[in-house]
């Protein structure tokens, strides 16, 4: 019998644990700034703190100064309140301390650390890779690692030149610059981004080049482009510059031939040619003909980037030797 009353007691107990509410776990108290929470316009961050259950009121302290009394309307339960947003001019560590209904701190302070340059953008990746040749207007896409409210792009080519355009950003880090316009010939981009926190690291430095309209340019996957505006030969390959040298063109007397030449094998040579010559052939399907005009050294390297030769294109005596050695034989030039 006290047995069987002893195992109907047990029953009813476990039946009454099973079905009592769980007592409510008071939450650890703890400050932190989400990256919601941060306003990258403003420089401003909010912070949030979860506080126990008995804590009437919340104060937040920076460097020993109240910034903000929180009042906790129900202290019996645990919960989460936020800050106004405050302003982050200088790295900073926030305390948040509770306090009971009579003032008495009912847990020690908690802290949070917010540096701005862990929140300024990262040195941005630049898409484009370098050596491409863009139109005169193009865009530009970079990333970065935190939002970017702003940017400054130079392109230091013949002139240092700030490029202004229309910037958008996107909460991924994603910048797009559109309507830029680069300079004729060979620019170095370079290109930095800020916020409120701060401003980036450069991003690489990335050499593009603007040759005018691409319609304009051979459809070949491999040429040579002798551009007398620019004063430069460029070895291009599927859309991007290789290689690009500085040169010298004919005088107005005996200018450069216009125009599409094959380029023949280097031949060796000296004085006024340099150590290497390169002939340029007019061509129709396979027959070639000599034009008597070559790609070369020369013993006047003053001359480089002015008008000065017979018609010739010449290079630094340093050049013609790697363009012997990269470009291949037969490649296609354009002369314009």
């Amino acid at each position: 019998m006290n047995i069987r009353r002893s195992l109907i007691v047990a029953a009813l107990l476990a039946a009454a644990c099973a079905t009592a509410p769980a007592v409510a776990q008071a939450a650890a108290p703890q400050v932190s700034v989400p990256a919601d929470k941060i306003d990258y316009s403003a420089g401003t961050v909010t912070l949030v703190v979860d506080y126990p259950a008995g804590t009437s009121r919340v104060d937040l302290t920076a460097a020993g100064q109240l910034l903000q009394s929180i009042a906790i309307a129900d202290p019996s339960t645990a919960g989460t309140c936020s800050s106004d947003p405050a302003a982050l001019k200088v790295d900073t560590t926030f305390l948040a301390q509770g306090f009971d209904g009579t003032g008495q701190s009912v847990w020690s302070p908690v802290s949070v650390s917010i540096s701005r340059v862990k929140l300024r953008p990262t040195a941005p990746r630049i898409a484009l890779r370098g050596g491409s040749l863009i139109e005169s207007r193009f865009t530009l896409t970079a990333t970065t690692g935190h939002p970017a409210t702003g940017y400054l792009i130079r392109a230091a080519g013949f002139d240092d030149n700030v490029l202004k355009g229309t910037c958008t950003t996107a909460a991924d880090g994603l910048v797009v610059l559109a309507g830029l316009r680069l300079p004729y010939g060979p620019e170095t981009v370079r290109l930095w981004l800020a916020n409120a926190f701060g401003t980036s690291a450069a991003a690489t430095r990335v050499n593009l080049f603007n040759l005018g309209a691409k319609i304009k340019l051979p459809k070949a996957a491999r040429y040579v482009l002798v551009d007398k505006r620019s004063m430069s030969l460029y070895d291009v390959f599927q859309g991007r510059v290789l290689h690009y040298f500085p040169v010298a063109v004919g005088t107005p007397q005996t200018p450069t031939p216009n125009g599409y030449f094959k380029l023949g094998k280097a031949q060796p040579a000296s004085g006024p040619w340099g150590p290497l010559r390169r002939p340029l052939y007019r061509f129709s399907g396979s027959h070639l003909r000599p034009t008597g005009f070559y790609i070369h050294g020369n013993d006047e390297p003053w001359s480089i980037g002015t008008m000065a030769s017979h018609g010739c294109v010449r290079m630094f005596n340093a050049d013609i030797r790697l363009v012997a050695r990269y470009v291949p034989v037969w490649a296609l030039v354009l002369i314009r």
